[in-house]
This record gives structure tokens, C-alpha cells and sequence, in this order.
């Protein structure tokens, strides 16, 4: 079922409110739906999903924790609800926004006039969150797109850091190779393939870090994994979206099959060559995040003087100070005891407070010296605890699932304690989502950026279109330069307008067909624009793009080899006319010989040439 996006459900037992509350949301613009039962409701959600319901507390059948915990047990949706009651109880406040409500309000002089006001803000952030998740699931598209890509590459593709140590190594990689990628991530090339001792590929690394592209073709043998081969490893710079070189680009073309053609073409012309000198007479021949703002409301709801939000590094071991909630007297005063200034100050995990805090959200230390144990001097300390008269500080976890994240570190003074614990600790959570989400976005939005980067700038020409339509949909810069048609001139073709009319029509057939789960290769003939034709190596593989069969095409234009083979071969049938003619022209002399020593011995004499029989 869909929630229905202008519906609001009332859940109020007195009918007289009901109808006010319904006039006035009705007001803003959206439908209403009243009951006076929970159990009514329930029955009615079973069939519909609001976006929000605005929820009395004590109904006469079941609380609103209660009508909560029984949409739970049967499985229905919980849609987003505000609580409403005629008790200002914080108790059931706490209770019923750990069950997800999204704001509490008091059935007060003033209810209805908030109402409207509370309904607007919070169906705002229900729009807002929709968007959010629409974003994610977008990049989630996207970052899946680009992963088929590089995974399902019929080319060896690797990413080097500015180090050369192994940063990505693709399926095709793993398949030449037999080494799993979590077994080369991070390491040196020799770490993992000792065997290999080319150091031309460190050379091309370097000059790729330089901003120069090469390329080099190599014999490898694994004795570890018994796979060898030859292949064809091209170095690129990879730079970011400023341009900057970040990196190195690999791609690497398996091109045993094509070594192996050519030593058997040269065998078999070595072999002709023996057998020609064997004669004399034979001829020879490529979100920023408010930080201050997160502190400032812990201030508020926890009754802090002062406090401090550190952000956790992923290591484990370090964190630092991203927001400082103190007057700017205090802050002088503070950054002139210390001789430092704490706001953004990296610090040390102390492992006797993280052993202290370890099992707990919230943690109380007596004062001061407890927290800092040995990272600040004790006479400072002491300073300090006078200066401000500092007495609790209490230390909140920022945790996501059993990732510690942050904290909020918060000062009290005049002997007075945290307030609304539970509240605090609520607000942490959220905080922890928030930040959580954030750094999943960007995490996603770096991982489009950098196999958008792969394919944007691989040196390779690239394409994907789709199957059924044979429309071009994305096409990189080398390709465009390749080819000569501008980005706008493709998108507006299709495979089939580059294809030259010597292509076999029934491979070309078979290839538009290909399904998603086949990997195919293939020779083929193109037109560039400037009409010149060309021969290419075409090899593919098929993705989903936006809910369609495509297929990833990437080009390797083998004309210079294509014309040394057609240039050898024909060398090879001139050789064997001039062969052919040779040995025509000496069996002729053989019987002219035959005659003239059959003449002579009719006339009695002997004969002029030996003959071998």
C-alpha cells in the first residue's frame, strides 16, 4: 500500500475536538479521517496508510503506547505520529518519542492554535526525509551502475594510489590472475606477484602520476596460481573532479589469444622461410554539518554550562573538537591556561576513560581531573575547576549500531546534574542517524564520483546503449575524441549508424540479442565520422540503467595489426608463387635434359647430363 500524501488520521475519543482538530488541518490543505477507538483505527490501517496520525494518548480502549505496540505486533506500517494528551507528563513524553513520535503536544488554552502549526512543521520533515531517502536510493542507482561497469569489464581494470599500491582490482583481474582482490588491496606489486619483475610497470606508474600515458606488453607466468598469459597494460593519470591526479588508472587486455596468433603466423613464416633457403634456387624473403548547531541543543535540553562535541576518527584511536559551546571570555581564558585553543584540538583516546564510558551512553565523572587523567597536567586542572566551578561532566556517546561515532562532553557547575537523561540520550541517537546517514551519502557520492572518474576518463573509448533500441545512452571522452562525433552527435545514434557494411550481419544479429548474464567479444569494422574505417576489438557485457537492458561496450582499435596481418599474408602467397614458379622452371629444364641425353644415345653417344632418378 502507498501512503495516501494529503491524509491525516485523528485518533480522538471526543468526538466535539475531533471535528475542531479535523477544521483545522482542513484548513492547510489536507483530508481528514476521524475515530474515537484505537481499535477502529487499527481495523482501518490494515487497508490504508496515512502520512501522519495525530494520536490522543488516552483513548478508552488503549493508551497511545499501547495502540503503538499493537500495530507493531500485527505487522502493519507505523505511520508518523504526533501524541496528543491532557496530562503534561514528561514520563510519557520520553515514552512515546522512543516509540517514534514526532512531536508531543498538551491539550491546553493553546492546543488548537498549535496544532495547525505542529502538523505543518512536521509534515515538512516528512517531505523533507522522503526527498532524503530518494536521494540515497538514487545514488544507491548510480553507485550500482558504475560497479557493473568496472565489475563486469571484459578488460582487466586497476587503480593505483599515489603511493602505486592496489586500490581497486576487478572480477577480470581476479579470473587472469587467480587472486582474489582483498588479497591485493593495499599492497605493492611485488608483495603480491613477487614473479612479475618487469619494472617498466613501475616506470609507467610514475610517468601516469607525471600526467603521461603509456603503455607496455608483457609475458606473465604465476607459479602460486598456475595462470599466465600475455597482456597489454596501459597507464593513465586519474585525477579528480578538479583535475588534480589522484592516482593511476590500469586497464589491462588479455591478448594471449592474439600472441598466440601471431607466433603461429610467425612459425608457420619462419618455417616457410627454412624451407625457401633450404635451396639455392629458392628466393629468400587506458554535505557540510552543523556541529555547533547539535551542541547548542544539548546544551539546552540536558542543563549544561558548558560542553563540547568531539567527532570520533576511524581509527579508533584519535578525535577531535568540532564544536565548543562557552562564552568567548571563557574560551580566552581557557585557551590561555592550556596554551592551545580546543576548538577543532586533535586529541588521544585515554584508555582509562574509554574503558569507563566502554559499556554505557552516558557517563558521570566527579569532576575534571577524572576525564582527563594524564592528557592535561593536574595544576591546570585544578586551575580550571576553580576559574569555572566546574563540578559533574558527563560524557554522552554518539554510537550507530556498535560504531562509536562521537561524543558530547558536557560541564557542569554549582553542583548541579544532568536533567532529562533520557531525552539526551534520544537526541544523541538522532544525532548518530544523522550523522550516520551523512557519511553513507558522501561515502556513496565519492564511490559515484570515483567509477564515474573510471569510465569519464579511461582512455579506452567507451559506451553503454541500450539492447532494444540500440540508442547510444553514455559515452565517454575518448570515445568522442576516437570517433569525432561530438557528445550531443552520439546520443542522437545508434550502434548501428558506425557499423561498416562488411560487418557479418548474423554476428551483428546475435550480439543486439546478447542477454544481460553474456560476456561477449568480438572483431568488427567502424566508420568515423571523417569517413575513415577502422578495426576494432569490441568486447561487452550487460547492466540494468534505470530500470532497462543495456549493454557496457569497451573499444580497442586494432587497425595497425589488422593491416601487418593482411600485409604478411600477403607476403606469404607472393612467396609461395615465386616458389611455386621456381619449381616449375627447374622441372622443365629437367626434361629438356632428359631429351637432349635421349638424343644423344640414339646417335650412339653418351649422354650429356646426370639425371638423378
Amino acid at each position: 500500500m502507498d501512503a495516501q500524501k494529503k491524509l491525516i488520521l485523528i485518533i480522538e475519543d471526543d468526538n466535539g475536538l475531533n471535528n475542531l482538530i479535523s477544521e483545522q488541518i482542513s484548513g492547510v490543505g489536507y483530508e481528514c479521517k476521524g475515530f474515537s477507538k484505537a481499535r477502529d483505527a487499527i481495523t482501518w490501517l490494515k487497508d490504508a496508510i496515512p502520512m501522519l496520525i495525530v494520536l490522543d494518548y488516552g483513548l478508552p480502549d488503549l493508551t497511545g503506547n499501547e495502540f503503538i505496540n499493537e500495530l507493531k505486533k500485527s505487522g502493519l506500517t507505523v505511520p508518523p505520529f504526533v501524541v496528543a494528551t491532557g496530562r503534561g507528563d514528561e514520563r510519557i513524553a520520553v515514552e512515546m518519542m522512543k516509540l517514534g513520535a514526532r512531536d508531543y503536544i498538551i491539550k491546553d488554552a493553546h492546543f488548537l492554535n498549535l496544532i495547525q502549526h505542529v502538523i505543518y512543521r512536521v509534515v515538512k520533515e516528512i517531505e523533507t526525509e522522503r526527498k532524503l531517502s530518494e536521494t540515497e536510493r538514487e545514488l544507491n542507482e548510480l553507485n550500482r551502475f558504475n560497479s557493473q561497469i568496472i565489475e563486469g569489464a571484459q578488460e582487466g581494470i586497476m587503480v593505483y594510489d599515489k603511493q602505486l599500491k592496489y586500490v581497486s582490482f576487478n572480477k577480470f583481474m581476479e579470473k587472469i590472475t587467480g587472486t582474489n582482490a582483498h588479497e591485493v588491496i593495499g599492497k605493492y606489486i611485488p608483495d603480491v606477484f613477487p614473479d612479475i619483475k618487469n619494472a617498466d610497470i613501475y616506470e609507467c606508474g610514475k610517468l601516469a602520476l607525471e600526467g603521461k600515458e603509456s603503455e607496455i606488453e608483457f609475458y606473465f607466468e604465476l607459479p602460486e596460481t598456475g595462470k599466465s598469459g600475455w597482456v597489454l597494460n596501459t597507464f593513465s593519470p586519474l585525477r579528480n573532479a578538479d583535475n588534480e591526479i589522484i592516482g593511476v588508472i590500469s586497464i589491462v587486455h588479455d591478448i594471449t589469444e592474439r600472441k598466440q596468433s601471431e607466433l603461429a603466423l610467425q612459425v608457420n613464416h619462419d618455417m616457410l622461410q627454412k624451407l625457401l633457403y633450404s635451396s639455392t634456387d629458392f628466393i629468400r624473403t587506458d554535505s557540510m554539518v552543523d556541529y555547533q548547531a547539535f551542541l547548542k541543543t544539548m546544551i539546552e535540553i540536558s542543563g549544561a554550562k558548558y560542553g563540547a562535541f568531539n567527532l570520533f576518527e576511524r581509527n579508533g584511536k584519535d578525535f577531535f573538537t568540532v564544536a565548543v559551546s562557552a562564552g568567548q571570555n571563557d574560551l580566552a581564558k581557557v585557551t590561555k591556561y592550556l596554551g592551545f585553543d580546543i576548538r577543532k584540538k586533535k586529541w588521544k583516546i585515554d584508555p582509562v576513560r574509554a574503558a569507563k564510558i566502554k559499556d554505557q551512553q552516558t557517563t558521570r565523572f566527579e569532576n575534571l581531573r577524572e576525564l582527563t587523567g594524564t592528557v592535561i597536567l593536574d595544576k591546570l586542572v585544578f586551575l580550571i575547576e576553580k576559574s569555572f566551578r566546574l563540578s559533574a561532566i558527563y560524557v554522552v556517546k554518539v554510537n550507530s549500531n556498535t560504531n562509536a561515532l562521537g561524543d558530547f562532553t558536557l560541564l557542569f557547575t554549582d553542583n548541579v546534574e544532568l536533567q532529562n537523561r533520557e531525552i539526551v540520550e534520544l537526541f544523541a541517537n538522532q544525532v548518530a542517524l544523522y550523522l550516520q546517514r551523512n557519511q553513507t551519502e558522501n561515502e556513496m557520492k565519492e564511490s559515484e564520483n570515483k567509477f564515474r572518474l573510471l569510465f569519464d576518463e579511461n582512455p579506452q573509448p567507451m559506451w553503454v546503449y541500450d539492447t532494444d533500441t540500440l540508442k547510444f545512452l553514455e559515452i565517454n571522452q575518448a570515445a568522442i575524441e576516437h570517433y569525432g562525433y561530438s557528445r550531443k552527435e552520439f546520443l542522437n545514434m545508434t550502434v548501428e549508424d558506425i557499423h561498416h557494411i562488411e560487418n557479418n550481419p548474423a554476428l551483428f544479429n546475435d550480439s543486439k540479442q546478447s542477454g544481460l548474464s553474456v560476456n561477449s567479444a568480438g572483431e568488427w569494422r567502424h566508420i568515423k565520422k571523417n569517413g575513415e574505417v577502422i578495426d576494432v576489438k569490441m568486447s561487452s557485457c550487460g547492466l540494468i540503467l534505470n530500470n532497462r537492458e543495456t549493454r557496457h561496450v569497451v573499444i580497442q582499435d586494432i587497425t595497425e595489426r589488422k593491416i601487418a596481418e593482411r600485409a604478411l599474408h600477403d607476403k606469404m602467397e607472393e612467396l609461395m608463387r615465386f616458389h611455386s614458379l621456381t619449381v616449375d622452371r627447374e622441372l622443365t629444364m629437367i626434361e629438356l635434359k632428359k631429351e637432349i641425353n635421349k638424343i644423344l644415345e640414339e646417335g650412339g653417344n653418351p649422354p650429356k647430363y646426370w639425371i638423378v632418378k
